[in-house]
């Protein structure tokens, strides 16, 4: 499950997880005021994972700069950022994020997402049998080898019957 962050407790909670995580990985932590805040919830209904997201009009101009391959390319884009999950839940809520990401995109009518993926997260994605782009050259940012992704999420959310996207047919409510 997901939630929409909504108040200042729900705040505190994500930025805890998400700046716990990256100080693991050793990237340098940084806050974005204008992206949407998710948490994302165990069975248990603990908090173990954060993702947000940002329409291309209220992305940063160096993130602007990084996707505007994807931009050109694409017909309407949204970043994904501040993707963490807690050690001990990244087996378990991994899937639950790729599932927001995709209803993210359908609910705001949006057709592909774009984010800077680690190798795992990259590799990740392919797993899952999405349609995924490298749209940049790979680089070190904030401390670590980032490779610039894009995929489509209207084909997920258009297509959630076939076969290759049967791991989105288990029911996360989006709160």
């Amino acid at each position: 499950m997901y939630k929409k962050v909504n108040n200042n407790e729900m705040l505190k909670q994500f930025y805890e997880i998400k700046d716990a995580c990256w100080t693991e990985a050793g990237y340098e932590i940084e806050h974005h005021e204008q992206s949407e805040k998710y948490l994302i919830y165990t069975n248990a209904g603990i908090a173990g994972g954060t993702c947000e997201f940002t329409p291309y009009e209220k992305m940063r101009d160096e993130s602007k700069h990084v996707f505007k391959q994807a931009y050109d390319t694409y017909p309407s884009i949204f970043e994904v950022d501040g993707f963490a999950i807690l050690p001990e839940q990244r087996g378990k809520l991994a899937l639950i994020v790729m599932k927001l990401i995709v209803d993210y995109g359908e609910k705001h009518g949006l057709t592909h997402c774009v984010s800077l993926a680690s190798e795992e997260v990259y590799y990740l994605v392919k797993k899952l049998n999405l349609m995924v782009d490298k749209v940049g050259e790979n680089f070190i940012y904030k401390g670590g080898l980032t490779i610039p992704i894009g995929f489509d999420v209207q084909d997920v959310y258009s297509s959630k019957e076939n076969r290759r996207y049967r791991w989105m047919r288990k029911t996360v409510a989006m709160k």
